[in-house]
């Protein structure tokens, strides 16, 4: 993709509530072996990561946790936590502190950089598998695993993408042609889940984005689930990503756990596992 058109495209970029805690900055091997915020050098700032080890010797599957425009939360804390109890690594990152504050702001990331930089901190350990890194993303981290170059990564588990934003009906004004990054096929193993009562439209919208895409997806669909179903944060707000302008946030137990059924399911299918 351009970069200088993802600039562009971006000042557009999905999902954003409250602020988070600023990261730690904590360094070395007690921070990582303590599951602690540490920063590793990038461009225009260090990036506050945070690593679990597998359990596991020798090299394992590893999974790439991409937040939202909230910022780390415990979401990517849940799910670092599953996916380390079965044998993965998992690598949070904080594209968010020192670079936006929230949706009026988050045009000012450029990802790529970053991407590249904790992607190569992560293969270099030497618990990790660098032919098997699973990108997850939740909101904006699933829009830039749609948008990021596919080749270092296993597969993708994106978590309501804002689908909306990818399909060619019913575009925001002005519209953002994001259309074509859907209709570009999918090289590596895609699975996208969405809450068919997320206000950001997903039931509505990610079977449309569905109908553009090809290549090896697989997609969940879950009844009465919100955005940010898999978190423990209850909010409501305004966002101008959302076809309604407005959005929420709504914890949902039941609907986490089938998410976590779904995403097992599809890596061991995928041989991520």
């Amino acid at each position: 993709m351009n970069k200088q058109l993802f600039v562009v495209l971006f000042a557009f970029a999905i999902t954003g509530c409250q602020s988070i805690p600023t990261a730690k900055s904590s360094e070395g091997v007690n921070a990582i072996n303590s599951f602690s915020w540490f920063s590793i050098p990038a461009p225009d700032r260090p990036i506050p990561l945070k690593f679990l080890r597998s359990k596991a010797d020798g090299k394992s599957p590893t999974v790439f946790l991409v937040h939202g425009t909230n910022g780390p939360d415990a979401r990517q804390d849940h799910w670092a936590r599953y996916f380390n109890d079965r044998g993965y690594n998992a690598l949070i990152v904080d594209f968010k502190t020192g670079r936006f504050t929230g949706p009026q702001d988050r045009a000012n990331l450029y990802p790529y950089p970053l991407i590249d930089s904790a992607h190569a901190w992560l293969i270099q350990q030497p618990s990790v598998d660098p032919s098997n890194v699973v990108w997850m993303g939740f909101s904006l981290g699933s829009t830039l695993g749609l948008m990021t170059e596919q080749g270092p990564w296993s597969s993708f588990v994106l978590f309501y993408p804002s689908c909306w934003n990818f399909t060619k009906t019913q575009q925001p004004k002005p519209p953002r042609y994001w259309a074509y990054l859907a209709e570009k096929p999918r090289e590596k193993p895609t699975l996208i889940v969405w809450g068919k009562a997320d206000e950001y439209g997903e039931g509505v919208y990610c079977p449309e984005m569905l109908k553009l895409m090809s290549g090896p997806l697989d997609s969940l669909a879950i009844e009465n689930a919100h955005h940010g179903f898999d978190g423990n944060i209850s909010a409501s707000f305004n966002d101008s990503a959302s076809p309604t302008g407005s959005a929420s946030l709504r914890p949902d137990a039941t609907a986490r756990r089938a998410a976590e059924i779904k995403v097992g399911d599809f890596l061991k299918i995928n041989k991520s596992q």
